[in-house]
Protein backbone atom coordinates (compact mmCIF):
# COMPACT_ATOMS: atom_id res chain seq x y z
CA UNK A 1 0.00 0.00 0.00
CA UNK A 2 2.72 2.22 0.90
CA UNK A 3 4.08 1.29 -2.26
CA UNK A 4 1.52 2.17 -4.23
CA UNK A 5 0.88 5.67 -2.30
CA UNK A 6 4.65 6.45 -3.20
CA UNK A 7 4.29 5.53 -6.96
CA UNK A 8 1.32 7.62 -7.04
CA UNK A 9 3.21 10.91 -5.35
CA UNK A 10 6.12 10.25 -7.72
CA UNK A 11 3.61 9.87 -10.88
CA UNK A 12 2.13 13.74 -9.86
CA UNK A 13 5.84 15.13 -9.36
CA UNK A 14 6.83 14.05 -12.68
CA UNK A 15 4.25 15.15 -14.58
CA UNK A 16 3.93 18.54 -12.74
CA UNK A 17 7.27 19.42 -13.53
CA UNK A 18 6.64 18.00 -17.23
CA UNK A 19 3.85 20.43 -17.95
CA UNK A 20 5.63 23.69 -15.62
CA UNK A 21 7.37 24.83 -19.24
CA UNK A 22 7.90 28.16 -19.55
CA UNK A 23 5.97 29.81 -22.89
CA UNK A 24 7.89 31.60 -25.64
CA UNK A 25 7.57 34.87 -26.73
CA UNK A 26 8.36 37.15 -30.17
CA UNK A 27 9.87 40.64 -28.72
CA UNK A 28 9.13 42.52 -31.63
CA UNK A 29 11.21 46.18 -31.41
CA UNK A 30 9.70 48.50 -34.43
CA UNK A 31 9.89 51.50 -35.10
CA UNK A 32 6.79 53.87 -35.74
CA UNK A 33 7.78 56.90 -38.06
CA UNK A 34 4.39 58.86 -39.01
CA UNK A 35 2.37 55.95 -40.05
CA UNK A 36 5.30 53.72 -41.51
CA UNK A 37 6.56 50.75 -39.24
CA UNK A 38 10.31 49.46 -39.49
CA UNK A 39 11.35 45.96 -37.71
CA UNK A 40 14.64 46.83 -35.44
CA UNK A 41 14.76 43.73 -34.05
CA UNK A 42 13.19 40.68 -33.01
CA UNK A 43 14.02 37.68 -30.94
CA UNK A 44 12.18 34.66 -29.27
CA UNK A 45 12.53 34.40 -25.39
CA UNK A 46 10.78 32.43 -22.80
CA UNK A 47 8.37 34.38 -21.07
CA UNK A 48 4.33 35.74 -21.29
CA UNK A 49 2.68 37.74 -23.40
CA UNK A 50 0.15 40.41 -22.28
CA UNK A 51 -3.49 39.05 -22.10
CA UNK A 52 -5.06 40.59 -25.58
CA UNK A 53 -8.40 39.89 -24.52
CA UNK A 54 -9.40 43.67 -24.23
CA UNK A 55 -8.05 45.89 -27.53
CA UNK A 56 -8.85 49.15 -28.42
CA UNK A 57 -11.95 49.38 -31.13
CA UNK A 58 -9.49 51.43 -33.33
CA UNK A 59 -5.62 50.72 -34.16
CA UNK A 60 -3.13 48.64 -35.99
CA UNK A 61 -3.85 45.27 -36.25
CA UNK A 62 -1.52 42.30 -35.70
CA UNK A 63 -1.81 38.97 -37.55
CA UNK A 64 0.83 35.99 -37.04
CA UNK A 65 0.23 34.01 -40.28
CA UNK A 66 1.36 30.09 -41.06
CA UNK A 67 3.13 28.39 -43.69
CA UNK A 68 -0.29 27.74 -44.62
CA UNK A 69 -1.19 30.98 -44.29
CA UNK A 70 -3.25 30.92 -41.89
CA UNK A 71 -3.72 33.80 -39.02
CA UNK A 72 -2.93 31.76 -36.03
CA UNK A 73 -2.87 35.21 -33.47
CA UNK A 74 -4.31 38.51 -34.16
CA UNK A 75 -5.22 41.46 -32.02
CA UNK A 76 -5.44 45.50 -31.90
CA UNK A 77 -2.92 47.85 -30.78
CA UNK A 78 -2.17 51.32 -30.49
CA UNK A 79 0.53 52.88 -32.37
CA UNK A 80 2.04 55.59 -31.79
CA UNK A 81 1.17 55.33 -28.14
CA UNK A 82 -0.49 58.42 -27.30
CA UNK A 83 0.24 60.12 -24.02
CA UNK A 84 -2.42 62.70 -22.79
CA UNK A 85 0.36 65.84 -21.56
CA UNK A 86 -1.69 67.72 -18.70
CA UNK A 87 -1.14 70.60 -17.20
CA UNK A 88 -0.31 69.55 -13.69
CA UNK A 89 -1.77 72.00 -10.99
CA UNK A 90 -1.48 68.92 -7.94
CA UNK A 91 1.08 66.42 -8.64
CA UNK A 92 -1.95 63.58 -7.53
CA UNK A 93 -4.70 64.83 -9.91
CA UNK A 94 -4.25 65.52 -13.38
CA UNK A 95 -6.49 68.11 -14.88
CA UNK A 96 -7.44 69.44 -18.79
CA UNK A 97 -8.04 73.02 -18.53
CA UNK A 98 -6.80 73.95 -22.01
CA UNK A 99 -4.69 73.63 -25.19
CA UNK A 100 -1.70 71.57 -23.06
CA UNK A 101 -4.17 68.73 -21.94
CA UNK A 102 -4.82 67.47 -25.14
CA UNK A 103 -3.53 64.22 -26.95
CA UNK A 104 0.18 64.10 -27.86
CA UNK A 105 1.05 62.21 -30.77
CA UNK A 106 4.30 61.63 -31.41
CA UNK A 107 5.59 61.28 -34.70
CA UNK A 108 8.04 58.76 -34.52
CA UNK A 109 8.20 56.09 -31.47
CA UNK A 110 10.07 52.86 -30.74
CA UNK A 111 7.37 50.28 -29.60
CA UNK A 112 8.24 46.45 -28.16
CA UNK A 113 5.45 44.13 -28.57
CA UNK A 114 5.39 40.73 -26.99
CA UNK A 115 3.15 38.34 -29.28
CA UNK A 116 2.76 34.18 -28.35
CA UNK A 117 5.19 32.15 -30.42
CA UNK A 118 4.04 29.52 -32.56
CA UNK A 119 6.39 27.27 -34.39
CA UNK A 120 4.10 27.19 -37.33
CA UNK A 121 4.48 31.23 -37.76
CA UNK A 122 5.84 32.36 -41.24
CA UNK A 123 5.39 36.03 -41.15
CA UNK A 124 3.92 39.01 -38.80
CA UNK A 125 1.82 41.24 -40.90
CA UNK A 126 0.67 44.61 -39.67
CA UNK A 127 -2.24 46.42 -40.63
CA UNK A 128 -3.04 49.80 -40.14
CA UNK A 129 -6.32 51.55 -38.73
CA UNK A 130 -7.40 51.07 -42.36
CA UNK A 131 -6.85 47.99 -42.55
CA UNK A 132 -3.91 47.83 -45.10
CA UNK A 133 -1.11 46.46 -44.80
CA UNK A 134 2.07 48.56 -43.85
CA UNK A 135 4.73 46.03 -42.77
CA UNK A 136 5.49 42.42 -43.37
CA UNK A 137 8.11 40.59 -40.85
CA UNK A 138 9.63 37.18 -41.54
CA UNK A 139 9.65 35.04 -38.52
CA UNK A 140 10.44 31.84 -40.53
CA UNK A 141 13.51 31.55 -39.00
CA UNK A 142 12.17 30.48 -35.86
CA UNK A 143 9.79 28.44 -36.55
CA UNK A 144 9.45 24.62 -36.96
CA UNK A 145 8.26 23.83 -40.16
CA UNK A 146 8.01 19.78 -41.10
CA UNK A 147 7.51 17.84 -43.98
CA UNK A 148 3.69 18.49 -43.77
CA UNK A 149 3.66 21.89 -43.14
CA UNK A 150 5.92 22.46 -46.29
CA UNK A 151 3.64 20.03 -48.31
CA UNK A 152 0.96 22.37 -47.27
CA UNK A 153 2.57 25.26 -47.95
CA UNK A 154 3.30 24.01 -51.58
CA UNK A 155 1.14 25.97 -54.23
CA UNK A 156 -1.87 23.83 -55.86
CA UNK A 157 -0.17 23.23 -59.15
CA UNK A 158 3.27 21.46 -57.42
CA UNK A 159 0.70 18.85 -55.77
CA UNK A 160 -0.79 17.93 -58.79
CA UNK A 161 3.00 17.32 -60.41
CA UNK A 162 3.94 15.78 -57.23
CA UNK A 163 0.68 13.67 -57.67
CA UNK A 164 1.06 12.82 -61.28
CA UNK A 165 4.83 11.53 -60.97
CA UNK A 166 3.46 8.72 -57.66
CA UNK A 167 1.27 8.14 -60.24
CA UNK A 168 3.90 7.45 -62.87
CA UNK A 169 6.48 5.74 -60.71
CA UNK A 170 3.39 3.27 -59.84
CA UNK A 171 2.72 2.50 -63.69
CA UNK A 172 6.57 1.94 -64.20
CA UNK A 173 6.32 -0.40 -61.38
CA UNK A 174 3.61 -2.24 -62.59
CA UNK A 175 5.20 -2.56 -66.05
CA UNK A 176 8.29 -3.44 -64.75
CA UNK A 177 6.33 -6.16 -62.68
CA UNK A 178 4.39 -7.71 -65.21
CA UNK A 179 7.19 -7.97 -67.26
CA UNK A 180 9.66 -9.90 -65.25
CA UNK A 181 6.58 -12.62 -64.40
CA UNK A 182 7.30 -15.99 -64.04
CA UNK A 183 4.44 -18.34 -64.97
CA UNK A 184 4.61 -21.37 -63.43
CA UNK A 185 3.80 -24.74 -64.83
CA UNK A 186 3.15 -27.68 -63.29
Amino acid sequence: MKLAILIVIISLLITGFATAQENKIYVLNIHYDRGDIVLNSIEVKNGFAPDYRIQPEIGYRIDVVSFTNKVLFSFKTEIPIIFLSPKVENPIYFSLPDQEGLPEVPEEQDITLLIPYFEEGKEINVYNPQNVKVSTIDISQYGVCNLTCKLKSIPIYYDILIAIAVIAVVLILLRIRNKTKIYYKP
